[in-house]
């Protein structure tokens, strides 16, 4: 909530929450032929979900899929199913207090306290026309029923109609006499009602404008009023009074008052059949009504905060609340459904460490996130105190981080470790000297103070500023300090005396943000008066300025040629000290830009904004690297403009993509565009543009299709049931269909997407394989569509698929999910998840291991030695261990060692187990070998390699894994690869396994533990066994370890869990860094109980 919001509440009292109307009838006449707006723009964009920091009105779509709503200084169009953001409107200069649905829902119509009134085109988000006439804030505007005008009314007491073509004022009505809150046509729209701050309704005549009735009875200013659907009805708000009343139309007598809330309501709506009623108040809940029998029926506790407005979805099952978010309600249940609110919060404050190998970045509500600058990948989020962040930087020898909050305290913390080294009681602004032992900091009575770093104690306290003080730093020598504060001046301190030397006075409002120039000679200010000004610190003299829009940010570059900028017009700006010449190159920030700052080197930036993104930009051409990006739930995503991202397990999910007024999660497009090597080249500085088959915006060309289940039991008892489901195109076609049972992939079309394996027939170096390999070998492939060995030839299905297929149950609950990708296989529908209950008798639980070791080959050269035995001695351990929940004759090994290893005794094992695994049983795949990456794909490399690619007889890809996988019933699969890669593992490597790994995890719905490692680290081996392997045997002889949160079992996920953090520990202490790939998309399954 704003603090001008707050402060009008506190004024007025009867402020916040608008009333809201779709009018029913049809809405006619458009906009003017010369004001039509050109065609959709449909090219995707890529955004964070920023939702509103209140939520004055709410309105749905006809036909229930979308929700209009208005707050802030925005109104934004949501997905209701999805609770995704789609398009946010933009062009009010404060609070929005109401915006509508033309009855077309062609457009829309938004008022708010900036006077202003506006006409948008909802397909494009495009200003048509404002209405300019009141004198103070419009609360309400509604379309007139006549199709040719709009009906507004505000706080100056007065209620205008307004001709939609031409903008101008037609009519006037008064009579009111104080701020016209809400407006309501009748639905056979002969009548206008009015809610009023002088505790009346009036009732007008549509057609002539002539007042008809006042309904008084409410003791406090009227903050809301409706129709009934049959018109006969009027129900108001009565804001302080508590009250809720009820009123018949024809008569104006007052039929019922309804009375329960504890604060002011300010909000109210019938229900589509008119006979409930919901309202909305400031004791934060929302209450439903029986109208007919005068009683309170269900409360929702809706709210955090105060509920500021309410609508009925237009079927009359749900409820939707505006507050500080919004929350979806199905009234019969009395469950919330989904928030729709930001993933995000501002980030604040971001710098690089002076190597620019990380970069830390704090939001507005006191998280710290610290970032690999190789990876892009999230290293550590930090929350012990909430609070905006407003100063952050790593100490010179980068390895700390000091952050300091509005209210405080100061902390440093060790980067490495996340561990807290110092706190202090600063506030506002903090800074480290260049030597790293002095901080200083603003304090309570907006005073500096400096603190010894190694000590922690407080040497000196410099006063002089007279309101608080929002940025401080060091000259480059550690001689001076400057700050600059809200009290408009600019402030030079001696450092070593604490002593003031001179204030730079010339600002008219706060100032935010100072710098020196890398030889001191200079000082740059930035303030909210929309300057930057340039001075001579010696002589105080102010030597140049330059407008902006409400600058945040100022800094040098560390070899001074350029002053950046950041501020209130999203747009970081580079100036040229020498000549002041100012350019703008870095376009993409959707808010504002609160810090911006150069790396040590000068050729990046690292801007941090209101819109949710720290953003990497090429300081020479002004291109965007990449975007970071911290979710509140702890999620994170790194993402390239061209799509390509890395991302937490579930970061995905938290990301949009928009075309024309249809929203996508990123995680639709997770097949192609989840390329962690890719952000790894692109972070490297590497030329990208031949990795890139598809960008998003190709990719969305060709949108998915929707899918949903037709037919399906809710409970059965028997062994096999039929399953209907529907998939429709909507203009990209149909590609492979996916069906899922608990998690794990049971049927699809044997489709995909991947570049043609080259023909080799020359004897092939795996030790060449290194990054810079792999890479020239993907850039010389091209796209196409290729069949798989053994998998079904699919083509696109048209726009309309519907069939049934009959599955096996399992005893319990049956989880079925359905996806389906457009007609090229890039993007994915929206998965569509039901459930049954089977009641047949549970089978036996069987467990079946199937475990590949290989170290000799053919080829001599490239012999591992702990393979084999990594693989006898991981079936052996894992099956003692599992005789805890197995009977002995129900655990079936298998295990091929060296020669029995090659290819086709590995997949003839597989067919002999697909006739004898049943869907209720678990199955185990351990691979220990050479594994290999090569056009896209993964291989395991089988005892039969020779050095040759000789067309696939002896690697076995990543698609018939998913062949593999497919043919095994078992609905509970884990796939361990213990795999030497010889080319060595960097960023980019492990980033390729990531990507593969992943892909091939969530196709399958299973869980995949996978490391690799260098032939140097698989040579040396770890105590008697590969690493990862070792890992792997201590988990399972150390389940106590494992099972932390004492359920009594080792599962697949703690114990992978458990062996990363092993993994990783000691390949650190060795020298060889090494974090295996924890991947689980099907369900937690017990490996073996503990005591």
């Amino acid at each position: 909530m704003s603090n001008l919001m707050f402060i009008l509440r506190k004024l007025f009292g009867y402020f916040l929450p608008f009333f809201l109307l779709i009018p029913a009838v049809l809405w006619t006449n458009q906009v003017s032929a010369e004001e039509k707006p050109a065609p959709t723009n449909d090219r995707p964009e890529i955004f964070v979900q920023l939702g509103h920091s209140g939520v004055n009105s709410v309105a749905f779509s006809r036909n229930g899929e979308y929700v209009l709503s208005a707050g802030d200084k925005a109104v934004k169009l949501w997905d209701i199913g999805r609770g995704r953001e789609i398009r946010t409107f933009t062009g009010h200069s404060a609070y929005v207090a109401s915006a509508v649905f033309s009855p077309d829902e062609k457009h829309i119509l938004s008022c708010g306290m900036d006077k202003m009134v506006i006409l948008w085109e909802l397909a494009t988000g495009k200003q048509l026309r404002t209405f300019e006439g009141h004198t103070k804030g419009v609360f309400a505007a509604v379309f007139a029923p006549d199709g040719r005008h709009i009906v507004t009314g505000g706080m100056d007491n007065t209620i205008k109609i307004w001709e939609i073509n031409t903008g101008k004022p037609v009519k006037e009505l008064t009579g009111h006499g104080a701020a016209v809150r809400s407006l309501a046509f009748s639905p056979d729209g002969r009548l206008l009602a009015s809610g009023s701050w002088d505790k009346t309704i009036k009732l007008w005549d549509a057609g002539s404008g002539e007042e008809l009735k006042t309904l008084a009875g409410h003791s406090a200013p009227v903050a809301a009023a409706a129709f009934s659907p049959d018109g006969k009805r009027i129900i108001s708000a009565g804001g302080k009074d508590q009250t809720i009343r009820l009123w018949d139309t024809a008569s104006g007598r007052e039929i019922a008052a309804f009375r329960g809330h504890t604060k002011d309501v300010y909000s109210v709506a019938f229900s589509p059949d008119g006979r409930q009623a919901a309202s909305g108040s400031w004791d934060r809940t929302v209450k439903i009504w029986d109208l007919a029998a005068g009683s309170e029926l269900k409360i929702l506790p809706a709210a955090e905060v105060s509920v500021f407005s309410v609508a009925f979805s237009p079927d009359g099952r749900y409820l939707l609340a505006g507050s500080r978010n919004m929350i979806l309600w199905d009234i019969a249940a009395g469950r919330e459904v989904r928030k729709l609110d930001a993933r995000v919060n501002w980030v604040r404050q971001a710098a690089f460490s002076p190597n620019g190998l990380y970069a830390v970045a704090g939001n507005s509500d006191g998280v710290v996130n610290l970032w690999d600058m190789v990876s892009g990948r999230l290293i550590r989020s930090r929350q012990d105190i909430k609070g905006m962040v407003t100063s952050l930087s790593f100490t010179p020898d980068g390895r700390s981080v000091l952050e300091c909050r509005t209210d405080g305290p100061v902390k440093l913390w060790n980067a490495a470790s996340g561990k807290e080294e110092l706190h202090l009681t600063g506030q506002g602004a903090a800074a480290i000297s260049p030597d790293g032992k002095l901080i200083a900091a603003g304090t309570v009575g907006n005073n500096l103070q400096i603190w010894n770093v190694k000590t922690g104690n407080d040497i000196k306290t410099l006063s002089g500023h007279t309101d608080k003080i929002s940025s401080v730093v060091f000259s480059p020598d550690g001689k001076f300090l400057l700050s600059g504060g809200r009290d408009k001046t600019v402030r030079l301190w001696d450092a070593a005396s604490g002593l003031g030397i001179r204030t730079f006075s010339g600002h008219r409002y706060h100032v935010n943000s100072v710098a020196f120039s890398p030889d001191g000679k200079y000082v740059v200010s930035g303030s909210s008066d929309n300057t930057i000004r340039l001075w001579d610190r010696e002589t105080g003299r102010e030597l140049r300025s330059w407008q902006d829009i409400s600058v945040s940010s100022v800094s040098f570059s560390s070899d001074g040629k350029f002053i950046l900028s950041g501020g209130f017009d999203n747009i970081p700006k580079l100036i040229d000290a020498s000549t002041g010449a100012k350019k703008t190159l870095f376009s993409g920030h959707k808010l504002a830009v609160y810090s911006a700052l150069f790396s040590s080197d000068n050729k990046r930036i690292i801007t941090a904004s209101g819109d949710g993104t720290t953003r990497i930009w090429d300081a020479e051409s002004g291109r965007e690297i990449i975007q970071l990006i911290g979710f509140t739930n702890g999620e994170w995503i790194a993402i390239t403009p061209e799509g390509y991202y890395n991302s937490s397990a579930r970061g995905h999910e938290e990301l949009n993509i928009r075309r024309g007024n249809k929203v996508y999660g990123i995680d639709q497009f997770y097949d192609v565009f989840y390329r962690p090597d890719i952000v790894s080249a692109k972070l490297k500085g590497e030329d990208i543009t031949s990795l890139v088959t598809l960008t998003v915006e190709e990719a969305i060309a060709n949108p998915p299709p929707t899918v949903k289940f037709s037919a399906i039991p809710q409970t059965t008892g028997v062994s096999k049931v039929k399953v209907c489901y529907r998939i429709a195109g909507t203009g990209g076609g149909i590609g492979e269909v996916r069906l899922f049972q608990n998690g794990k992939l049971i049927k699809s079309d044997g489709f995909y997407r991947e570049v043609a394996a080259q023909s080799k027939t020359a004897p092939l170096k795996l030790a060449a394989l290194n990054s810079r390999a792999l890479y020239q070998d993907m850039r010389s492939l091209t796209v196409k569509e290729k069949q798989n060995p053994g998998a079904v030839i699919m083509r696109s299905k048209g726009e309309l698929v519907e069939e049934c297929v009959e599955l096996e149950t399992i005893a319990g609950e049956n989880e079925i999910s359905l996806t389906a990708f457009n007609a090229p296989n890039t993007v994915q529908s929206v998965m569509d998840t039901t459930r049954f209950l089977s009641t047949r008798a549970p089978d036996e639980p069987r467990l079946y291991i199937l475990a590949v070791g290989i170290d000799l080959y053919r080829d001599a050269s490239i012999n591992l030695k702990y393979a084999a035995k990594d693989a006898r001695d991981f079936i052996t351990r894992l099956a003692e261990k599992a005789a805890t929940i197995y009977k002995p004759e129900n655990i079936h090994l298998t295990s091929l060692i060296n020669d029995e290893a090659g290819k086709q005794n590995i997949l003839a094992v597989i067919e002999k187990l697909s006739g004898e695994v049943k869907h209720g049983d678990s199955f185990i795949f351990f691979n220990a070998s050479h594994g290999l990456l090569l056009q896209s794909q993964y291989y395991i490399v089988t005892s039969s390699f020779d050095g040759r690619l000789n067309g696939g007889q002896s690697l076995i890809s990543s698609n018939e894994i998913v062949e593999m996988s497919k043919k095994i019933k078992s609905l509970s699969q884990l796939f361990i690869f213990d795999t030497c890669h010889a080319g060595g593992v960097d960023n980019i490597v492990s980033g390729l396994y990531d990507a593969r790994m992943s892909v091939l995890a969530k196709k399958m719905g299973l869980h995949i533990f996978a490391s690799a490692g260098s032939v140097q680290t698989a040579l040396d081996g770890y105590q008697g066994n590969g690493l990862y392997t070792h890992t792997l045997l201590d988990g399972l002889k150390n389940g106590t370890a494992v099972d932390k949160d004492k359920s009594g079992k080792v599962t697949v996920q703690n114990l992978g869990i458990y062996t990363k953090e092993m993994t990783a520990g000691i390949s650190g202490k060795l020298g060889h860094p090494q974090t295996p790939l924890i991947i689980n998309f099907g369900k937690d399954s017990t490996l073996f109980t503990v005591r």
